[in-house]
Formats: C-alpha cells, sequence, structure tokens
C-alpha cells in the first residue's frame, strides 16, 4: 500500500489541518524545512490559496516534484485547467464538477471530499458511477476528520464496494494499526500526516512510501 505525506499550503507555508476549518490551520515552517525534517518519498498536496481562490503555490509545487513522488490538488474547477504538470493532478469534487470529468486530458487522481456528507454536484452512487467508466485512481478525503485521528473505515469500505478504481483514504488515520486495517481492505493507498507529526506512524514508513 502507497504512503503519502500530507502538506496543506498556504502561502508558501507549510500549515497543519484540522476538520477542514482552514482559518484555524497553524503554520510549520517552510515547505523545504517540512521536507528536511521527514524526508517522505510520496507527497500528497493541497495547494489551498489556490483551492480558496487567493493565489497559487504552483511554482513550489513543480520544484519540488522533481525530487519527489507528488500528487496535487490545485482546486481545478475547469477542464482545461488541468495540464501536464511534472506531478500527478488530484480533481476534487470541493470544486469540480464531475459531470464534465471526461472533458479532461492526461492522467489525473480524482478525490471524493466529504465534510459530514459528500462534497460535491451531485450524489456519492452518481459519482461513482461516473468514475467507474473511466481509468483513475479514488482518494477517499474526509476533510472534517483530518486532525482528528478518526478515519471513517465505513465510509471507505462503502467506496471500496462501489468503485472499479484502486481507492486511497485521507482523513483521520492515526496509526500502524489503522494502515494494517486498511491494507487489509484492500486500499491501494493511505494519506497521514497528524499521526506523523505525533510520532503515532514511524518515518520509516513515509520514508520508504509504502506500507
Amino acid at each position: 500500500m502507497k504512503l503519502y505525506f500530507a502538506i496543506d499550503l498556504s502561502k508558501g507555508q507549510v500549515v497543519r489541518g484540522s476538520k477542514g476549518e482552514r482559518a484555524k490551520y497553524k503554520p510549520v515552517g517552510s515547505l523545504q524545512e517540512v521536507l528536511n525534517k521527514f524526508k517522505p518519498k510520496r507527497i500528497y498536496i493541497a495547494d489551498l490559496d489556490r483551492i480558496e481562490g487567493k493565489g497559487d503555490n504552483i511554482k513550489l509545487i513543480e520544484e519540488i516534484a522533481d525530487s519527489y513522488d507528488v500528487i496535487a490538488d490545485l482546486g481545478f474547477r475547469e477542464p482545461e485547467d488541468v495540464k501536464a504538470f511534472n506531478f500527478t493532478p488530484i480533481i476534487a469534487t470541493e470544486t469540480f464538477d464531475l459531470r464534465r470529468i471526461h472533458e479532461v486530458r492526461g492522467e489525473f487522481y480524482v478525490s471524493l471530499d466529504f465534510k459530514g456528507e459528500f462534497f460535491g454536484s451531485m450524489s456519492l452512487d452518481s459519482a461513482l458511477e461516473i468514475l467507474n467508466t473511466l481509468k483513475t485512481v479514488l482518494i477517499v478525503l474526509t476533510i472534517d476528520r483530518v486532525g482528528t485521528l478518526n478515519p471513517n473505515f465505513e465510509l471507505v469500505d462503502y467506496v471500496l464496494s462501489k468503485s472499479k478504481n484502486p481507492v486511497m483514504v485521507g482523513g483521520g488515520v492515526r496509526n500502524v494499526e489503522d494502515l494494517e486495517r486498511l491494507k487489509e481492505m484492500g486500499c491501494f493507498g493511505a494519506i497521514v500526516a497528524t499521526a506523523v507529526y505525533e510520532g503515532l506512524i514511524p518515518l520509516r514508513f513515509i520514508r520508504s512510501g509504502s506500507f
């Protein structure tokens, strides 16, 4: 199972997420400082500025993508925004209408975003029906559980049962036992941050990029 270290970027700085309340995210340090400290192999990046329409950190992301396996949510809103980057772009239901997903060209992942309920322009089942016609990777991202160390295994299990695509999980993963459970469930990957900051997941796992 692939393991990605989650990095939220705001104004060029790494901030630590909590329950999707972005105004309350606290700074951790510069991107390079965080990378030097944790030395992850794979990185999931959320460009919070671009997601919220307040600028972007694309140049910074592209600079590190030459050295790391990077997947990044840039808050894509239009199909033509998804270009040939040197990282894998993530199309997220928070900002993108999946009814236009077939207009997107190239490789991409899709983030199914949840804030209590499915955060998108249609029902979760309708979204999965559309995505089953594509070859991609899905991310079950429970935004409201980020930083809580409380994952939603039932939701993950449901998406796994309905999806023809590989499924990754982000939001609330708390320890090695959770990773073991997700792997046994058949998950393609997991995205972690808080558990790494708290020392609940050993650094060797994110440095190898797999579990």
